[in-house]
């Protein structure tokens, strides 16, 4: 899902067409559902097992917290995010674009000229994006709050409050800026915001993630390397002494039936 958001940020540069905008919403909006869509219904599922106080109703619901009937559950939210983009898009409700900016290009035959883009930009379709996220982040906070006392072995319920809870903050102060301060902006700020907002959202979630693991993850020292490669030898000649000994007991007897 980051991995989407930030190949948005790269096609929705600040100056750019109406389609090349588009697929910059499209990705950017997919990116965000898939990875706070995903830490959802992870939440939910822990939430599921850890403060279901009735045991039948947990083992009824088994088969709704596996992996498999998870993913499904976040296909299913990407094809119906899909769908609202797809509805937006046929409306125009998607980009709104200034048409006919002029920027300076110098040229070696002919010297300066002016080359003509559009500066395009969220169209009013961002205020329904803001309310889409807050319907993801808001049951993540709830659920955060009802996982706090799970234990973090378990749960990684400490690392996942502190993503949703700041990512919230984010989605809400993006909004405000964009509402109230740049609201008669130039394209270029409004893509400022969408890049910081990207950035704090992804590059937080990945580094309150994963860094904790790669911290624990322990490089094997010189004297640990040597002692792996013994192992590996004793294991080798013990296989090849063992087909030894069965090829040598076995052989003389397929050669008497074959005879």
């Amino acid at each position: 899902g980051g991995l989407l958001a930030y190949v948005g940020l790269f096609v929705g540069s600040s100056i750019t067409t109406s389609a090349a905008m588009s697929v910059c919403i499209w990705l950017t909006e997919l990116g965000f559902v898939m990875s706070y869509g995903g830490i959802l219904l992870k939440s939910w599922r822990i939430d599921q097992i850890f403060n279901c106080r009735r045991p039948t109703v947990l083992k009824n619901s088994a088969s709704r917290l596996q992996t498999q009937r998870l993913g499904a559950y976040l296909i299913t939210l990407l094809a119906l995010v899909s769908i609202i983009l797809a509805i937006a898009n046929e409306m125009d409700w998607l980009v709104s674009c200034e048409d006919g900016v002029g920027i300076g290009v110098t040229d070696r035959g002919s010297g300066e000229k002016m080359v003509y883009f559009d500066r395009c930009a969220e169209g009013k379709f961002k205020n329904v994006m803001f309310f889409a996220h807050l319907a993801i982040l808001l049951p993540c906070c709830y659920l955060c709050f009802r996982l706090r006392k799970v234990a973090i072995e378990f749960a990684e319920s400490h690392e996942i409050s502190v993503i949703v809870y700041f990512a919230s903050l984010i989605v809400i102060l993006a909004f405000i800026v964009d509402a109230r301060l740049l609201q008669h902006s130039p394209p270029d700020y409004l893509y400022l915001v969408r890049s910081l907002k990207a950035v704090f959202l992804f590059g937080v979630m990945a580094g309150v993630l994963f860094l904790p693991k790669i911290r624990q993850v322990q490089f094997p020292t010189p004297g640990e390397l040597a002692r792996r490669k013994s192992r590996r030898i004793k294991r080798a000649m013990t296989r090849t002494t063992t087909q030894i000994s069965f090829i040598s007991n076995v052989a003389p007897v397929q050669r008497a039936s074959f005879v």
